[in-house]
């Protein structure tokens, strides 16, 4: 489980900062509930986070 700032931070071009200002702005949605603090932990295996109505997809690294 990781912080949910680092892993959209990670895989969009969103800040932690700007993160927070989503949070703050609840535009930030983890399976359907708006969150309140952007530091709660999120599993990226099973939560469905949307940032402004659009879903986010996690994706590992890939190597080639």
């Amino acid at each position: 489980m990781e912080r949910l700032d680092k892993v959209i931070a990670e895989q969009t071009e969103y800040s932690r900062k700007d993160v927070k200002k989503l949070v703050q702005n609840k535009k930030v949605t983890v399976n359907g509930e708006v969150v309140l603090k952007s530091d709660i932990k999120v599993d990226i295996t099973i939560d469905k986070i949307t940032i402004d109505g659009n879903e986010f997809s996690y994706q590992k690294n890939v190597y080639l």
